[in-house]
């Protein structure tokens, strides 16, 4: 691994851990549109069908991906959501979590590595911010304990 490689041994191998094929990150790119960034790849061959760490970032799973884009797609649309249109958002989000109307997302054009946003829907005003400067900081933070 090359993004995520600062991540415990322990967290990466754990025997719950069900990674995609890489026919399935294929299959999720193509319904998106485009390729992933690498990191994102990486977790999702590592956990991205099943991890105790992750469960909560429904988004990025496998077996979810589908409904969770065309449910974020209407929230944010919902909430005109002044970021950019909901057009910009098809064309480059890629949502790797939700709970609720809040939304965890990547931008598959700002390169391989790249930052973490998070829309909170918070009524009119609601707008999206950048949480971490690189996806594989944002990772660290599922990590029970921290990584060092």
């Amino acid at each position: 691994m090359k993004y995520l490689n600062e991540l415990p041994e322990w967290f990466i191998q754990d025997k719950d851990n069900i990674g995609c094929t890489k026919e399935e990150i294929e299959e999720m790119e193509e319904f998106y549109g485009f390729s992933f960034p690498e990191a994102y790849r990486e977790l999702l061959s590592v956990m991205g069908k099943k991890s105790p760490y992750v469960c909560y970032l429904q988004g990025f799973c496998y077996w979810n991906y589908k409904f969770i884009k065309g449910y974020s797609k209407e929230v944010l649309a919902g909430y005109e959501e002044d970021f950019g249109s909901v057009s910009q958002y098809e064309d480059s989000f890629i949502i790797i979590g939700m709970s609720d109307e809040s939304i965890v997302l990547i931008k598959n054009n700002e390169g391989e590595n790249p930052p973490v946003y998070l829309f909170n829907a918070n009524g009119p005003g609601s707008e999206i911010v950048k949480t971490h400067d690189f996806f594989s900081d944002y990772v660290k933070v599922l990590v029970p304990g921290g990584v060092d």
